[in-house]
């Protein structure tokens, strides 16, 4: 291909690639830029607009029809079942379209080309994210959390991922100069083994048994160990070590996974078949952990681990939970269909290209196991990246497949679902603004102002939860309490927590419906057993209807709760609290 042909697959693959970039350093770094990651997913999306008219022939693998077969599926379940729609466009609309047009893309400018963008792109990030880094808090090992978006965890298993991908190469780089090479390594390693301490440093465990799998993966594959029964023997005993490392590493955030599975059972177990719907755990969770600290364990040292949970800490087990087993099948023959087609190809001399994308692949969806990478595009997009590469490989080097000629009916519906999804992410970006702008001015005293900003976008076809949320807030505190139910019950249908029971119990004790503000006061205390604050709403419940005796009891186990991390706020509660109590 041209050089000149080549500019816009560059540009959209470098998006791609410094897509991550967003997530990091929030307050600067974001502001700097004057862009948003929904900016940048629209910008993609136009760019992919303007690629999307050439036609090719193209093999369908027998693992994208079964997951072609998977989106329908979610699609007419989600369509039926699930008051959030439009969560189709960003969950799976979005990187099946990006997926398809990549592959595309490489296939049109050459695998060699691509595979050297990529690395030397991926080198670029990590450079970038050093320096930040550094910038920002010389002495690494004070990193604040509130640095990453949306935590350390989720952007350590990016950068294990993109140092897995980058491992096969770093012995000898590809494409390169004989009079450079020492050079080109130089550099390599050493932009490495300092993204590799900053991945130490992170903590995110995660994180570190991918990289390791994929490290011992890499190892026995270049090296052609035979895995005799002493050997394998020996590897099985390390594994057991690092995992029980890692798992007493941080024992509260490991206790309260498990806690996390052992309730979510529970809504696989009622939901086993079809599953709660896509998108749907962040609605479901919350209140079924209500309903167990309400039978069990409420005052346990366990129930101190509890928080509101969105994310079931295990990507696999969450769609298990959300599509139930019927998709859960067809992602898994998928996952082997794939697989089955890279492993030999592994073994054949097309191993050097395919190994870095593969590792890649590993660390992410190995790392979901115990985390919820894919969840965001700060994985999700590297993810697909990888896939495209794998995939094409695999479609080029292999046989088999069906071969399929993008012709205009297909050109037209890929253009049609490109048009849906800009518009909805240009939708997204507007939403955003006002809701950013109505909070803005709420925070500054502008609470009219304020209201009929989120009034406006209350109208918006998008179930945007928070903005939904806040709204229904604005409109409590302005005395509008009939209206505030109804709002917050449209934002507990895209997501619950605590806080939405709270002001539900609010709203609903200003119109004088006693009984049902208690139930979601009760709620929100059984939901997060540790927070302070319900129990001290519970609490002024009963004061205001004069149920003294309930008042006490509450009074009494907000003093004797135990406190981990002092604040003004939980010392004004108790010291209102004890006021209270003995006026009583």
């Amino acid at each position: 291909m041209p050089l000149k042909k080549k500019i816009i697959p560059t540009l959209i693959i470098s998006l791609c690639v410094l897509f991550p970039l967003l997530h990091i350093d929030l307050l600067s770094f974001r502001k700097f830029l004057f862009i948003s990651v929904e900016v940048l997913a629209l910008c993609i999306l136009l760019l992919l607009l303007l690629y999307s008219r050439n036609r090719l022939v193209q093999k369908v693998a027998t693992w994208e029809i079964l997951f072609c077969i998977f989106i329908a599926y979610v699609f007419f379940h989600t369509i039926i079942s699930n008051p959030n729609k439009f969560i189709l466009f960003e969950a799976l609309t979005y990187p099946y379209i990006l997926y398809r047009l990549l592959s595309q893309i490489i296939s049109e400018i050459g695998l060699a080309y691509t595979l050297r963008l990529l690395i030397r792109l991926f080198y670029l990030t990590l450079v970038i994210v050093l320096l930040i880094l550094f910038l920002k808090s010389p002495f690494l090992y004070s990193m604040p959390s509130e640095f990453f978006f949306p935590n350390k965890s989720i952007f350590a298993i990016f950068l294990a991922s993109v140092l897995s991908f980058l491992t096969p190469y770093l012995k000898k780089p590809l494409f390169t100069s004989a009079r450079s090479v020492f050079i080109i390594q130089f550099l390599e390693w050493i932009i490495f083994i300092f993204s590799l301490i900053i991945l130490v440093l992170i903590e995110g465990r995660a994180a570190w048994v991918g990289f390791l799998l994929c490290i011992t993966l890499y190892f026995l594959c270049y090296c052609r160990v035979r895995l005799s029964l002493l050997y394998l023997s020996g590897l099985a005993c390390i594994a057991v070590i690092i995992f029980m490392f890692i798992f007493h590493f941080k024992e509260n955030s490991s206790n309260g996974r498990l806690l996390i599975y052992k309730i979510s059972s529970e809504i696989f177990k009622e939901n086993y078949l079809t599953g709660i719907g896509l998108g749907q755990f962040k609605v479901y969770y919350n209140s079924y952990q209500a309903d167990y600290f309400q039978s069990n364990e409420f005052s346990s040292p366990i129930a101190s681990l509890a928080d509101n949970t969105y994310y079931a800490f295990n990507d696999f087990y969450q769609i298990l939970i959300e599509t139930g087993v019927l998709g859960f099948i067809l992602i898994l023959l998928s996952i082997f269909s794939f697989t089955s087609l890279l492993i030999p190809l592994l073994k054949r001399r097309e191993k050097k290209i395919l190994i870095g994308p593969s590792l890649g692949i590993i660390c992410i969806f190995f790392s979901a196991n115990f985390s919820y990478p894919m969840q965001f595009t700060l994985c999700s997009i590297p993810l697909v990246l990888f896939i495209s590469l794998a995939s094409t490989i695999l479609k080029q080097k292999s046989r088999g497949g069906t071969k399929i000629i993008n012709s205009r009916g297909f050109g037209l519906i890929r253009a049609c679902l490109l048009l849906l999804l800009i518009f909805y992410y240009y939708e997204l970006i507007s939403v955003n603004k006002s809701s950013n702008t109505a909070a803005k001015l709420s925070m500054f005293g502008y609470k009219q102002e304020a209201i009929s900003i989120y009034e406006k976008v209350s109208q918006s076809f998008l179930r945007d939860g928070q903005g939904l949320f806040l709204y229904g807030r604005e409109l409590l505190h302005s005395g509008q309490n009939e209206k505030a139910i109804f709002f917050l019950n449209q934002a507990k249908e895209t997501f619950c927590n605590d806080q939405i029971y709270i002001l539900l119990g609010n709203a609903h004790d200003e119109i004088g419906q006693r009984l049902i503000a208690k139930n979601y006061f009760q709620k929100a205390v059984y939901m997060i057993p540790k927070k302070m604050n319900s129990r001290f709403e519970l609490m002024n419940h009963y004061l205001k209807w004069k149920d003294t005796v309930n008042a006490r009891v509450w009074a009494n186990s907000i003093l004797n709760m135990k406190i981990k991390v002092h604040s003004e706020a939980t010392f004004r509660i108790k010291e209102k609290t004890a006021e209270i109590l003995r006026k009583m």
